[in-house]
């Protein structure tokens, strides 16, 4: 399995979690221009940005660096386009065996640094 199907299995595997708990997805993202793969889904009336990440081994740790980028403008347009009030950050962490088989998901919610880029434009 190479890299960009395993993305999209691991942006299906995430989905098919958030869906369980009752959210709506909005888009997803395999994105270089976030850095990333994301899920842009809603959970009532919050706009969830999640950072979808995967690995191979249990020695490759998740780190909070591993999340997505998204620039402010767009988290914005994202926002207004939902209709959402609020916009919280959500990180999924997918772990695969050494043959790409599923072992494990891990959510983590409301990261305490929202992963947003502001411009430096004064």
């Amino acid at each position: 399995m190479t890299a960009p199907s395993t993305t999209h299995r691991a942006l299906t595997l995430a989905a098919d979690h958030l869906t369980r708990l009752g959210c709506r997805v909005l888009q997803r993202l395999p994105s270089p221009e976030l850095a990333g793969a994301a899920l842009v889904v809603r959970d009532g009336d919050i706009l969830v940005l999640v950072a979808v990440t995967w690995r191979q081994t249990r020695a490759e740790a998740w780190h909070p660096r591993d999340v997505p980028v998204f620039p402010r403008g767009w988290v914005d347009a994202h926002r207004r386009l939902a209709g959402a009030a609020t916009v919280r950050f959500d990180a999924i962490d997918i772990l695969f065996d050494d043959r790409l088989e599923f072992v494990s998901l891990a959510h983590m919610r409301e990261l305490a640094q929202p992963p947003v880029r502001t411009s430096r434009a004064a």
